[in-house]
């Protein structure tokens, strides 16, 4: 199954504080 996944945030640190364990399980997931 092919998973795309897009993220953005309002600035610039966001993501990585945020939701870095989530990209980065994602990523490792392919």
């Amino acid at each position: 199954m092919k998973l795309d996944a897009l993220a953005f945030g309002a600035h610039t640190d966001d993501l990585e504080l945020a939701c870095s364990g989530t990209i980065i399980k994602l990523g490792a997931s392919r």
